[in-house]
């Protein structure tokens, strides 16, 4: 049991991403919150969920956490933060509270401290590519979050700027997305040995990851790759490789992807949903790594390609060249078939831009930045 009243500080979380870590939010929570907790034994970390199974279990492990589960009216997110959460915070005696999933419950205790994780802009920026409902709550009630929280850590710089354009509201620090662990470069030998699954040849394959959702353009690079094959000979293009899995809205991206793979086999490879641990071998082995993605908050298979030493294409945007370190080659966004079409041929003689890591900051300095704001 527990002795709360040992503890200097108590700090309340949204959990709820932590139960099924299957998208970027669960992850960036899962690793920021890990080096806070061994970090800061001074702090009681508590741990609010709709379940105390899944990857939120890894927590159980330390003596400084407690994992409250309140699973009624979790079907809605949403509706479980303005309801159930709410109830549970009122009736606990917290310093603080971490608003990890972008919103926070309105209705609390004047003297509680609130954090809030701020990923994106897209219920404003690209609003179609959300769910109605998620959409809606984000545009009603975003503004009163803002407003609401004490303190405000994005996760890039251009989500911050966004941030003062929009609403006038300043920041306290920017949070970049830590990396994961299992991520790391990978030699020759060792990704051969895993790319012989997929018959990919070391560094003649072309790679791209992320949620099969709308924003990622999907549609817009299978359009692009489709027009290559039916122009040349398949055999001279690069095969292109897509990793990613969950999604919404991506019925007409699916129907595309199944279309175009069963065409060519050979040229659109299908991984799916893949493990940390495997991923860092299709970064590792490829020729470069490709994103047309019309909007990112931070863009973190920019940072892991790089972390494996893989070049970067992407399109020209402020996230983009931050997830990058401005270590790439960005094309805007009107202009870019022409020069991205010769990065796709097989050819000894691509010049191929060379990959450093010496900008990234550690997940310990980046824990750091959401622990100062804790007294």
């Amino acid at each position: 049991m527990i002795d709360a009243k040992s503890y200097k500080i108590r700090l309340g979380l949204d959990a709820a991403p932590l139960n099924n870590l299957s998208g970027g939010i669960g992850y960036y929570v899962f690793y920021l919150l890990d080096e806070l907790i061994q970090t800061r034994k001074d702090i009681l970390f508590i741990l609010y969920s709709f379940s105390d199974e899944g990857d939120i279990f890894h927590f159980t492990k330390y003596e400084n956490v407690e994992i409250r589960k309140i699973p009624f009216l979790s079907f809605c997110h949403s509706l479980w933060i303005q309801s159930t959460l709410c109830y549970h915070l009122w009736k606990e005696d917290l310093d603080y509270f971490w608003g990890t999933t972008q919103s926070l419950p309105l209705l609390t205790r004047k003297r509680l401290v609130t954090l809030l994780s701020l990923y994106d802009f897209v219920f404003r920026l690209h609003p179609k590519t959300l769910s109605p409902i998620k959409g809606l709550y984000l545009a009603i009630f975003s503004k009163r979050f803002f407003k609401k929280a004490d303190f405000i850590f994005p996760i890039s710089y251009g989500t911050g700027e966004y941030l003062k354009s929009f609403y006038g509201i300043a920041y306290a620090d920017v949070v970049n997305p830590p990396l994961r662990k299992d991520i790391a470069y990978k030699d020759r030998l060792a990704c051969e040995t895993v790319l012989q699954r997929e018959n990919l040849p070391y560094k003649k394959y072309v790679v791209t990851v992320g949620t099969i959702e709308p924003r990622k353009n999907f549609l817009g690079l299978l359009a692009f790759y489709a027009s290559l094959l039916q122009k040349h000979d398949p055999s001279k293009l690069l095969p292109l490789v897509i990793i990613g899995g969950g999604g919404w809205k991506n019925k007409k991206i699916k129907r595309e992807l199944q279309k175009l793979s069963q065409e060519y086999p050979r040229q659109i490879v299908l991984l799916g949903f893949i493990p940390d641990a495997d991923l860092s071998y299709y970064l590792s082995g490829a020729s470069f790594y490709v994103s047309l993605s019309h909007y990112e908050g931070y863009g973190m298979p920019l940072a892991e390609s790089r972390v494996c030493q893989t070049p970067i294409v992407c399109f020209d945007r402020p996230e983009m060249r931050e997830a990058a370190e401005n270590d790439g080659v960005f094309l805007s966004e009107d202009f870019y078939k022409e020069s991205l079409e010769e990065w796709f041929f097989i050819s000894e003689d691509t010049a191929f831009p060379s990959v450093t890591r010496a900008g990234y900051i550690s997940n310990r300095t980046l824990s750091d930045k959401i622990s100062k704001q804790i007294l």
